[in-house]
């Protein structure tokens, strides 16, 4: 905590810089962005902010208290929480009507979201969680195109 509270002012002044050097076009916005691949446990989106889903799946798995179970369907992603033991899990954010899923597993490895306004969503299960995926998909989807 206290790491941050020291390199917080020095993010900020980075931050502001790099805004301004990418107005007066000192550097393009794609020179700034790195390339980050997927890795295990790890959620990538990219697409329009004007698209909320992407904003409100990051921030719900950021403040939602752990363990956060990832459940998966042909038509839906939905992101439960199990506080407590006793009591049922709590959907704390799962796809809409418009998301198409896709399962990448050997390239990827990950669940691709997209929507129509292209904005994306890469889950990255561990492989762990990669195992139980895989035998979810061959046995409920039977050499159907993923």
């Amino acid at each position: 905590m206290a790491l941050f509270l020291l390199l917080s002012p020095f993010l900020i002044v980075f931050g502001w810089i790099r805004e301004w050097l990418e107005l007066f076009g000192v550097v393009r916005e794609s020179e700034v962005k790195t390339d980050t691949k997927p890795a295990p446990g790890v959620i990538l989106v990219s697409g329009s902010t004007d698209n909320p889903v992407l904003t409100e799946l990051i921030d719900t798995v950021k403040r939602t208290q752990r363990p956060l179970w990832l459940v998966v369907s042909r038509t839906r992603v939905t992101v439960l929480v199990m506080n407590n033991p006793a009591k049922p899990p709590r959907v704390v954010w799962q796809t809409d009507d418009t998301a198409t899923i896709r399962f990448h597993h050997a390239a990827l490895h990950s669940i691709e979201i997209t929507w129509p306004d292209g904005s994306r969503a890469y889950l990255c299960p561990t492989i762990e969680e990669r195992k139980i995926i895989t035998s979810f998909v061959n046995a409920t989807w039977n050499n159907e195109p993923r």
